[in-house]
């Protein structure tokens, strides 16, 4: 998408900076560049790790005015730990407990994560979200049905839905339409890349209810 969204904004006759961001895990051991480490040092960030500091950036970049559109692609954990039962009774955390040892049995308990998407929009109604979602087997209107209510529950701007055993994808708007829909990866990428182009374009004019009769 990164590597799509500058031919599509040009295209489309918009000017502006994309700016691609991977995980750690998703990067492996190479190095950052330097813009990147920047962006992570201005967002008080040496990495990201976790989802409390994917979450952490995402805030980062909201809070600035000059950032229109994100679209996350980050597989982020579904769950963090609650509890861990422990004969050292040693408390659990990513930075303060040890590495676990196989010597000795251990009971994880389990909570869910809290979603980092919905926040972006809360406040930011102007900033325009993209976000994915992956399905494995799904029938089409299965698979569309989980987009949709990503979509909805997130307040975001389109949703690409890929299942890994189809290989379906499928663009998701939040007036219920669906476009690209294709099992050529590449195609719906470029589709979705288009549409985010055009459609963070469109001008947002906030408005305030205010109490009292119509």
């Amino acid at each position: 998408l990164a590597a799509a969204l500058p031919e599509a904004l040009r295209r489309a006759g918009r000017e502006g900076e994309v700016r691609l961001l991977l995980t750690r895990m998703a990067l492996g051991g190479a190095e950052r560049d330097a813009a990147a480490r920047a962006l992570l040092a201005a967002a008080g960030l040496s990495d990201l790790y976790s989802n409390e500091d994917v979450a952490r950036l995402l805030a980062h970049l909201a809070a600035d005015a000059s950032t229109r559109a994100i679209a996350l692609p980050a597989a982020l954990c579904d769950f963090e730990p609650a509890a861990l039962d422990e004969p050292s009774g040693a408390a659990f955390g990513r930075r303060s407990h040890p590495r676990l040892s196989s010597e000795r049995p251990y009971t994880l308990g389990l909570r869910p994560a809290e979603k980092v998407a919905p926040r972006l929009r809360a406040e930011r109604k102007d900033l325009f979200l993209t976000l994915f979602k992956t399905t494995a087997g799904e029938a089409p209107p299965a698979q569309y049905a989980r987009g949709l209510a990503l979509l909805k529950r997130s307040s975001a701007n389109l949703v690409l839905a890929n299942d890994l055993r189809t290989r379906r994808n499928v663009v998701i708007t939040p007036e219920q339409a669906r476009y690209h829909e294709t099992t050529d990866r590449d195609e719906a990428v470029r589709g979705l890349a288009e549409m985010i182009a055009l459609r963070a374009g469109l001008r947002f004019t906030r408005s305030t209810v205010v109490p009292g009769e119509p």
